[in-house]
């Protein structure tokens, strides 16, 4: 099976990476949807960008990655599933805030549609926003 070459998402500072423990139903959707990704428990990384941005992203702005494939924080990389990044040597020193971190704007694969603060989304919204959270 042919595998597309990874993206670079740049460089995150006050990185963090959060873990989120699924019940066994959403944690065999994840499997399915996402082969890969470490599932004990799932894990997903949050920080701010502060070289080499993705389109549709600038500098400083915060991002929620999707569920982690591999971390290696010796070497300084974490990669999702499309996404490799790189990471500031410094980690946030901001808390491990569990499943918490999926409160927000994302989209929720197991119901197909965007949710904010736990409530739908209409169709129209539009997702490109949804990881551009701007943190005050």
């Amino acid at each position: 099976m042919y595998k597309a070459k990874k993206k670079d998402g740049g460089v995150l500072y006050r990185w963090k990476i959060h873990t989120v423990d699924l019940d066994d139903v959403h944690l065999e959707q994840i499997k399915n949807l996402f082969p890969d990704a470490i599932t004990n428990p799932a894990k997903i990384l949050t920080g701010r960008i502060c070289a080499r941005p993705l389109p549709g992203f600038r500098l400083d702005d915060w991002l929620r990655a999707s569920w982690l494939v591999s971390v290696d924080l010796e070497a300084g990389i974490i990669e999702t599933q499309n996404t490799i990044y790189h990471l500031d040597p410094e980690e946030s020193p901001e808390p491990d805030i569990g499943p918490q971190i999926m409160a927000g704007a994302y989209y929720n694969v197991f119901s197909g549609c965007y949710i904010l603060d736990g409530e739908k989304l209409p169709n129209e919204w539009n997702p490109g926003a949804q990881s551009k959270v701007k943190l005050n």
